[in-house]
């Protein structure tokens, strides 16, 4: 949640510090002193107005420097990442490709089988009608000589007879046997052919309808070997929608981390710029400080020591929301570039627009909308302590208000980013978060 927020902290940090403005020795006896204290006191009023803190460090600056190191560090990954998975993609449309231009010749082959299946079924039924037709004729003609038969059968009995009764001429008989035969070959002759040609016809008809069946097996296996590639395909297609979403995502974190990138180096360059700042200031204070002074006077420029008040506050703070608590100080959990990160404090999964309550006594020093957190509010327990309370949906306090333990501060919200309703909750001393658990109460 705050790996690459610290610097907002940091601004919440710099805003408590604010409000403490320079108190000098009340028991000076100089008026010269008492004036150079208030002078003092404008002076370094007016120098804060404008940057982040008086408590700006060089160990901060570090601290943002580092994280400027491990964003550029988590930059190069990404975009490694990206690199790889647009050569991922690459392949992926190159693969999509083959599977289309392979359907497509699938879809191609199917069809001339489908035309070839049309063409042997239009041949067995040309061979169905010329057998139907053959077998009509052949049956006509084997009636034909059935009759014949029987008509030089009846005329070889009655031959003789006929020409010894009615004198009939002995040549015409043998004419009229002669056709009678003559008629008998020519008709054999005929259902011969017509035998012979029905063979054919069913020989033929069987090689047809082997090949029917050839194609139609063929053509079952080519419907089969498409269906096998249009699942491949769709798996194509997933796999490149997929690598699409994770490059958009990879790009939009890309993204992100340049514009967090580019504000950090804005606020170490304005951190740099209140340390010169400082630096130039103190070294005044210190000469006018010379000029003024006896050589044995001393000028008191430090505030109130720490009280303590807020360490001995250990296991007896408020748990600022109900909820149940999903993100633990110190647990592992994945950032928007995927690499893995741990929890700086907690994660409280609570009901929408429920209170969000003041772990302890203190001042508000920050309260507005930061990007990573949304509606954010930190509140200052004095020696370095901050109670931190990030996503929330509205904020009740504004800077300087003072709040009491137990208070409402805000309502619970998903803002910054978040899918559910929830409270981030981080305690920070001097800037580093450490774990609220063992300061939080049973109660």
């Amino acid at each position: 949640m705050f790996s690459h927020g610290e610097s907002g902290v940091a601004c919440a940090q710099t805003t408590q510090k604010k409000s403490n403005t320079v108190k000098k020795n009340t028991r000076s006896t100089s008026a010269k002193r008492t004036t150079t204290s208030r002078n003092t006191k404008s002076t370094a009023k007016r120098n804060t107005a404008k940057t982040t803190s008086s408590d700006v460090s060089e160990k901060r600056r570090n601290e943002l420097q580092n994280q400027q190191k491990s964003l550029q560090e988590q930059l190069g990954s990404l975009k490694k990442q990206l690199s790889q998975a647009e050569a991922s993609q690459s392949e992926a449309s190159d693969a999509l490709a083959a599977s289309e231009e392979a359907i497509s010749k699938a879809n191609r082959k199917l069809r001339e089988l489908g035309n070839e299946r049309t063409r042997v079924e239009n041949r067995l039924k040309e061979l169905r009608e010329q057998e139907l037709s053959v077998s009509g004729q052949l049956t006509s003609a084997e009636k034909q000589n059935r009759a014949i038969a029987r008509a030089q059968f009846l005329n070889s009995r009655r031959q003789s007879w006929q020409t010894l009764i009615a004198g009939t001429n002995p040549h015409e008989v043998a004419r009229d046997a002669a056709s009678l035969q003559y008629f008998a070959r020519a008709q054999q002759k005929e259902v011969n052919q017509l035998s012979k040609q029905q063979a054919d016809i069913h020989s033929v008809s069987q090689e047809t309808q082997s090949k029917r069946k050839e194609l139609a097996n063929i053509e079952a296996n080519e419907k089969k070997g498409r269906e096998q590639l249009m699942r491949e395909q769709q798996t194509r297609k997933q796999t490149l929608e997929k690598l699409k979403k994770q490059i958009s995502e990879q790009r939009a974190s890309i993204d992100k981390l340049e514009r967090d990138q580019q504000r950090l180096g804005q606020l170490v360059a304005n951190i740099d710029k209140v340390l010169a700042q400082r630096k130039a200031e103190a070294e005044r204070r210190a000469q006018e400080a010379r000029k003024k002074q006896p050589a044995s006077g001393k000028v008191s420029v430090g505030g109130k020591k720490p009280t303590g008040a807020f360490a001995k506050q250990r296991g007896k703070l408020l748990m600022p929301a109900l909820g149940k608590i999903t993100g633990r100080y110190g647990q592992a959990r994945a950032n928007a570039s995927g690499k893995s990160t741990t929890w700086r404090g907690l994660m409280i999964q609570a009901r929408q627009g429920s209170d969000v309550l003041a772990c302890a006594n203190g001042q508000v020093v920050f309260s507005d909308w930061l990007r990573g957190f949304g509606n954010l509010i930190i509140v200052d327990h004095g020696d370095g302590y901050l109670s931190i309370y990030a996503n929330n949906e509205s904020l009740y306090k504004s800077v300087g208000d003072k709040v009491s333990r137990g208070e409402t501060i805000a309502s619970v919200g998903n803002t910054g980013g978040e899918e559910r309703p929830g409270l981030y909750f981080e305690l920070r001393r001097n800037g580093q978060p450490f774990n609220p658990l063992p300061w939080i109460g049973k109660d």
